[in-house]
């Protein structure tokens, strides 16, 4: 995903037999799977809470209609170069096929129940498995510069950790400096790599991605020291 800001979850024990920590891994035949991410329906949803702005909010698991209302500010995003490739997904069925094993999570106020946000915690396309999220966020235009967007990404990563997940890849685009603060500000995620061709703008030309990962089995603390390690070579990655 470009990581729209277009952008871009606590720690259960793992719910299958001998696990015990988000670490581990179960072990068949003497051979090594993943853990077994925690089912959708088994997270507390619908759920209140505040954002920074101090206003209450439900976030709660997106209905049929929500998932068209997210295609919707998808394709808004995609039209100003704003995180999402502008063919990225050229219809609706298209959109909810890539979708169908992802969560996605509609932030709303409750007074109004407008949508300020959504959260989409996708399987990531550079793990060869189902073990690693690609965690998402949409901020609609008049919500944003509020903290809503720090808010929703902390939120997920938070929920990518309650599902069972071992770790998060991000890519986000080269222009979107809106996320790149965010993703880079969140303790834990280290700048692993660069994309050339990350994307197309509206316009023709072709964006880079920048690839963020974040491992979820070690400490916040060590997470936190790894960030000077960076993998990165290329600090100002192509436009």
């Amino acid at each position: 995903m470009g990581g729209f800001l277009s952008l871009a979850g606590f720690c259960v024990q793992r719910m299958v037999k001998g696990v015990s920590t988000c670490s581990d891994v179960v072990r068949k035949k003497d051979v090594a799977v993943c853990p077994t991410v925690v089912p959708h329906d088994t997270m507390i949803l619908p759920t209140t809470t505040t954002v920074p702005d101090g206003r209450h909010v439900t976030i709660s698991k997106a209905t049929d209609r929500q998932i068209s209302e997210l295609y919707v500010l998808v394709q808004e995003a995609a039209r100003h170069g704003d995180g999402f490739g502008a063919d990225e997904f050229p219809t609706e069925a298209h959109f909810r096929s890539e979708m169908q094993d992802a969560k996605m999570l509609f932030v709303c106020e409750q007074d109004s129940g407008k949508t300020l946000a959504v959260l989409v915690i996708a399987l990531s396309k550079f793990f060869r498995g189902q073990c690693v999220a690609d965690p998402y966020i949409i901020v609609q235009a008049d919500e944003r510069r509020k903290g809503i967007g720090e808010f929703c990404f902390h939120t997920c990563v938070d929920y990518c950790k309650r599902l069972g997940f071992l770790g998060i890849y991000i890519d986000t685009f080269s222009n979107n400096l809106a996320m790149r603060r965010i993703v880079e500000n969140t303790p834990g995620f280290r700048r692993v790599g660069i994309l050339p061709m990350g994307g197309c703008l509206p316009d023709g030309s072709i964006v880079s991605s920048i690839v963020y990962h974040k491992d979820l089995r070690v400490p916040e603390c060590q997470g936190q020291q790894e960030m000077n390690g960076d993998l990165d070579l290329n600090p100002d990655p192509p436009s």
